[in-house]
């Protein structure tokens, strides 16, 4: 992973790092977006990798904005500064080569080894066509690892387990987690929604008002949207 600096990284000690990746329904991705977009964030820089397929365009939260933006990019969040997003916005040509190639960045990076306290991984995977049956009808079901949320309207929170890997967790999340304890700089955390394809800017919604809860954040009384996504959530 090579890091490009765009703006001066900022000094500062236990920061949370929140990894919003690519997956079934870019849920995780979206996420990301409504964090850059609703808490002002701050670009500090994008990276480069041979494993994720490269990608320009205009800045998809301001209209006026000429810069270019990238494929992989790192935000801090000026309304919540210890928070910093790593966001991944297209696919990628290998799993297996990025998560050694991202881990050994979150490892060896000076930054990140003296600013980052834990990491979290927010992304989506798969929902079976057979539904659990304790997850009511309508409800979003979300998988946490050892991370205490409390219970937010329309979505069924559940601890991920070994069962879920393979079947509803795949590709980089999924390698991301069974070698997670490769990661030696900071603890890494998950939560994943599991989704079908779609229109998941509702989902979306949700699982930030829930990241928020995890986080110690207040609750958002209502999430702002780009007004590129307008015609999207008509």
């Amino acid at each position: 992973m090579k890091f490009h600096k765009l703006d001066e990284l900022p000094t500062l000690k236990n920061g949370t790092l929140l990894l919003c990746l690519p997956s079934p329904g870019n849920v995780g991705q979206l996420v990301g977006d409504l964090l850059i977009y609703n808490f002002k964030g701050k670009r500090l820089g994008y990276y480069e990798n041979d494993h994720i397929i490269p990608f320009v365009s205009a800045s998809p939260y301001d209209e006026k904005d000429s810069s270019l933006h990238f494929a992989a990019e790192l935000y801090q969040l000026k309304d919540k500064p210890s928070l910093f997003v790593l966001l991944i916005r297209t696919g990628v040509t290998s799993s297996k080569a990025l998560y050694l190639d991202l881990y050994a960045y979150l490892n060896k990076d000076e930054f990140i080894t003296n600013s980052i306290n834990s990491s979290l991984l927010v992304t989506s995977g798969s929902q079976s066509m057979s539904v659990e049956p304790q997850v009511a009808m309508g409800q979003i079901q979300l998988l946490t690892d050892d991370i205490i949320v409390n219970p937010v309207p329309g979505l069924y929170m559940t601890p991920l387990t070994k069962d879920h890997m393979g079947t509803q967790i795949h590709g980089l999340t999924r390698r991301l987690i069974q070698y997670k304890d490769t990661l030696k700089s900071h603890k890494l955390q998950s939560m994943i929604m599991l989704v079908h394809e779609g229109n998941n800017i509702p989902h979306a919604m949700a699982f930030l008002q829930a990241l928020l809860i995890a986080l110690s954040h207040d609750f958002l009384g209502r999430v702002a949207v780009p007004s590129s996504w307008s015609s999207l959530i008509k």
